[in-house]
Order: structure tokens, then C-alpha cells, then sequence
């Protein structure tokens, strides 16, 4: 009886270890895959870090290409404005010698009239 009992024992040890064998075999197969799975993943942070990083030297180099442009056209509106203003003071005395022309003008021919 204690034979059987040892017997009995000992079968459902290797059972036991039969199980854990498997158990262990599919824990590594598990490992493996999700080895694979992280360094897939690694791989994908990295490229997503460079990306980033390049979009940000990019988004960089656009701000300080913007920066300068709005600083030329605040540059050009300055020089409009003041070619505008010399503008109007040139056509403003054109208007006044033109006006002087005339009234002389006027005289001359009234005075060849009489």
C-alpha cells in the first residue's frame, strides 16, 4: 500500500511537472513574441522622436523665416507710406506751378487780346 501510495505520488508529480514544463515553454514562446512586440515598438518611438524633432526644427525654421518676412513688409509699408507722402507734396506743387502757369498764361493772352 505504500508502494501504491509512492506510486500514485510520483505520477501525479510528473503530472505536475508535465504541466509546468508546458506551462513554462508557453510563457517563453509568450516572452519572445512580446520581445519582438517591444522592440518593434522601440523602433517606432524612435523614428516617431526623429520625425518630432525634425518637425520642430522645421516649425523653427518657419517662425523665423515668418519673423522676418513681417519685419520686410512693415519695412515696406514704412517706405510706401513716406513715397505716398512725397508723392502727394510733388503732386502738390506740380498742381501750384501748373496753377501759376496758367494764371500767366491768361494774362499773356489777355494782353495779346487788347
Amino acid at each position: 500500500e505504500m508502494i501504491e501510495s509512492l506510486r500514485k505520488e510520483n505520477f501525479q508529480l510528473k503530472t505536475t511537472s508535465y504541466l509546468l514544463k508546458s506551462d513554462l515553454n508557453s510563457l517563453k514562446s509568450s516572452y519572445g513574441d512580446l520581445s519582438e512586440h517591444y522592440a518593434s515598438l522601440q523602433h517606432s518611438l524612435n523614428a516617431l522622436k526623429k520625425h518630432s524633432a525634425n518637425l520642430s526644427n522645421t516649425t523653427m525654421k518657419s517662425n523665423v523665416s515668418a519673423l522676418l518676412h513681417k519685419k520686410d513688409i512693415g519695412n515696406a509699408k514704412k517706405a510706401m507710406k513716406q513715397l505716398k507722402q512725397e508723392h502727394k507734396t510733388d503732386t502738390a506743387k506740380l498742381k501750384s506751378l501748373m496753377k501759376a502757369k496758367n494764371l500767366d498764361n491768361e494774362i499773356e493772352i489777355s494782353r495779346l487780346q487788347t
